[in-house]
Parts: structure tokens; sequence; C-alpha cells
């Protein structure tokens, strides 16, 4: 398709995560330095969140393929469980196999686990994904997980990774001691201007680009205006407009080009109508305790 026309080593803007391709915008590295200020604290948990296509995915890989052998690892993608199927679920992931049984029972389970990891010199991490989508009790049963200890020694981590949904979600009255646990959170928001180009720039590079095609600077500015600085409608877009400049055998893209795929995509309701640049509703801060 288009990687070989314009001479890529791989396609750039695929919409599945891909850590080879990852580019380290400000919002990004925000969010990473969380979560490696989290990962030294080796305790309670830390909370990403944003809205769909903004990384948070990407960040989880991109932390996945760095992690240290001493910490021993799993990741889960929510759904709608109860507070033992969860547990159960947790269990399973770690390789606990022979439990069955009530919530009572699976965290003895686990407790011994974590107990033999950290005995080998490891710490525990879990990674839950899609976190907006656990119902409070399951949230209110995971700070019993992160009271497991040895010698006044936490066993686990829990990572809390969704959407915005997921900050009103823990500041439920209930959850109060799910909050008290929570040593970092950060609120990826979506990328400037500036940032948009960049990452553009940066995954045709890593694909060796040689300028071919050409990229007229003001597609860059209708990029981010239609993508709202989502990465994963950026890559769609880009994608659509390199496919398109390979049909119609183009070496230079240019500001009709590029209006010539908004109005396609949104024919095909891959756009909104009237998508435009808005603020996110959370503020853009780095809290840690």
């Amino acid at each position: 398709m288009y990687e070989e026309y314009y001479g890529l080593t791989a396609d750039p803007f695929r919409l599945t995560p891909d850590p080879d391709l990852c580019f380290m915008h400000s919002e990004f590295t925000k969010a990473q330095a969380a979560m490696e200020y989290a990962l030294r604290r080796k305790e309670g948990f830390i909370v990403i969140s944003g809205q769909p296509g903004t990384g948070k995915s990407t960040l989880i890989c991109d932390l996945i393929a760095h992690l240290p052998e001493t910490i021993t690892f799993t990741q889960i993608t929510s759904s709608q469980l109860s507070s033992q199927d969860l547990l159960s679920l947790i269990s399973l992931n770690f390789g606990i196999s022979s439990v069955s049984g009530n919530s009572t029972e699976l965290l003895n389970a686990l407790h011994l686990f974590f107990l033999a990891q950290q005995h080998a010199g490891k710490h525990t991490l879990l990674i839950i994904d899609e976190a907006q989508n656990l119902s409070e009790k399951a949230l209110e049963e995971l700070p019993l997980l992160t009271n497991l200890q040895s010698n006044n020694k936490p066993f686990l981590q829990i990572f809390l990774v969704g959407q915005e949904k997921l900050q009103t979600l823990i500041a439920a009255p209930n959850l109060t001691q799910l909050r008290q646990k929570i040593i970092a959170s950060y609120h990826m928001k979506t990328l400037n201007e500036n940032d948009t180009q960049r990452y553009i720039q940066y995954r045709l590079s890593q694909c060796n680009w040689q300028n071919t095609p050409v990229i007229n600077s003001k597609v860059f500015h209708y990029i981010h205006r239609f993508s709202n600085g989502i990465p994963r409608v950026i890559n769609l877009i880009c994608s659509r407009l390199f496919m398109h400049g390979w049909l119609t055998k183009k070496n230079t893209l240019n500001i009709q080009d590029i209006h010539t795929i908004i109005h396609e995509l949104r024919e095909e309701q891959l756009l909104p109508m009237n998508r435009l640049h808005s603020q996110d509703k959370h503020s853009n801060t780095l809290k840690t305790s």
C-alpha cells in the first residue's frame, strides 16, 4: 500500500499501540513521570485517566516494556465484574488457577502468592485497564489487596487506567480508603498543535520517511483541528491522507487533500460533523503525595 509507494519501512499510523513508535510528547512524559514515581514508592494506587485515544494504552505498553525483572506484573481489562469475580480474575492472571471459593479464600491465596514473590526479591504490580468499568463495590474491595503486607512492606501496587469517568467513580463517598491510598494521579489531555505536528513527524521518521510525500505545513493545522489533538484520531486521519496520496500518485500533500479526507471521514461518520478543538474538563495537573 502507501508504505511501499512512499518508501516507508512500516505503517506509521497503525491504530493499535506500538512501543516502537512511542512519541514522548509532554502529556506522555508527565504521565510517565507519575508512574515512575509510584513504582519507586512500591505501594498504593496510581490513577491515569484520559478520554479515549489519548495514549493510555500506549503508555501502559511502554511501561510494561521497561519494567525491571524485579517486578512481577499482570494486566487485566476491566468489565462489569463483581468484587469476587474480580479477585478470581486477578488470581488467574497471576497463575493461581487452583483456587475457587469466597473472597476470603481468594485473598488468602493471593497473600501466599505475594509472600512468595517477596521472598524471591520481587514486588508485585497489578494494572487494571478500562478501570472506569469497575463497579463501586469492586473498587471498594481493591484496597484490601494493598493492605496485604509483611514486615510493614506492602506486597502489591495497583495502577488504575481508564477514561474520564474513572475520576468521578473514585470520588464516591464510600471510596475514601481507596482515595487515601492514591500516591499519584494524572489526567492526560489532548495534544496541542505543536505536539500534533511533532507526533506525526516522529512516527514518520521512525519508518524511514525521507520527506516523501512533502506535507504542506498548513496540513498539520487541519489535522490538529479535526482530530482534536487525540492521537488515535490523528492516526486515522493521517493513514487516510497517505492512502489518498498513494491512490492519486501525489508526492506533495496539501490543504485540498486534507479537506478531501476530512469530508470523506465525515461522510463515513468516522469524524463528528462538528468536531472542533475543545478544552478537557479535567485540569492538567500532576498530583503526588
